[in-house]
C-alpha cells in the first residue's frame, strides 16, 4: 500500500482555488488534477507503516484536536529552479499542531501545499509569470490516512481512516 495523511477542504475553500485558477488553466493547458483530488499532504510513508499503526497513532494524537485557521498565500509554479507543477503555496503558521506526525513519520522540509497540475519540467524562462498573490484562510475539513494508486491520468486515493473537525 502506498499510504499518506493529508488534510481535505471543504467545499467553499475548493471553489476559491477554483476561481483563482481559471485565468491560468485558460493559458495553461494540460490535465489538471480533479478538484475532488486535492489535498495537502503532511507525510507519504509509502508501505513503510501498516495501517492499523498509523490508525492508532492517529488516534492517539488527533481525535480531539483543536484546529486553528490556515492560510493559502500564492499560486506559483513548483518547484522553484525547473517546474514541473503548479501549486497553492501556504503559510507554514499554525502546521505545528502536525509536528507529531511530522517527527514519527520523519518529514522534512515540509512545504504545505496543494499539487493542481504535474507536468514534463521544464525551465522557468519558458514559462509565463504566475505568482499570484491569494489570501485565503480556512480550517480542513478532516485528517485522513488514504491509499494511494497510482492509475493514469490521476492516481486513485482511498480513505482508510478520517477524523473530522
Amino acid at each position: 500500500m502506498r499510504l499518506f495523511i493529508a488534510l481535505t477542504f471543504k467545499e467553499d475553500f475548493l471553489k476559491e482555488i477554483e476561481k483563482n485558477i481559471k485565468d491560468i488553466k485558460k493559458k495553461f493547458q494540460g490535465k489538471w488534477i480533479p478538484k475532488e483530488n486535492w489535498h495537502l499532504t503532511l507525510a507519504f510513508l509509502g508501505d513503510r507503516f501498516n495501517e492499523k499503526e498509523v490508525i492508532d497513532f492517529l488516534k492517539d494524537n488527533f481525535l480531539n484536536l483543536k484546529i486553528n485557521s490556515f492560510f493559502a498565500k500564492k499560486i506559483d509554479w513548483a518547484p522553484e529552479q525547473r517546474p514541473r507543477m503548479i501549486w497553492v503555496y501556504f503559510d507554514k503558521m499554525n502546521f505545528d499542531v502536525f509536528d507529531k506526525i511530522f517527527n514519527k513519520f520523519e518529514v522534512n522540509n515540509f512545504v504545505p501545499h496543494i499539487n493542481l497540475i504535474r507536468f514534463n519540467p521544464r525551465p522557468r524562462r519558458s514559462l509565463f509569470k504566475i505568482d499570484k498573490k491569494i489570501n485565503l484562510s480556512f480550517k480542513p475539513k478532516s485528517l485522513v490516512l488514504f491509499n494511494s494508486i497510482l492509475k493514469k491520468p490521476f492516481a486513485e486515493y482511498s480513505k482508510i481512516y478520517e477524523i473530522d473537525f
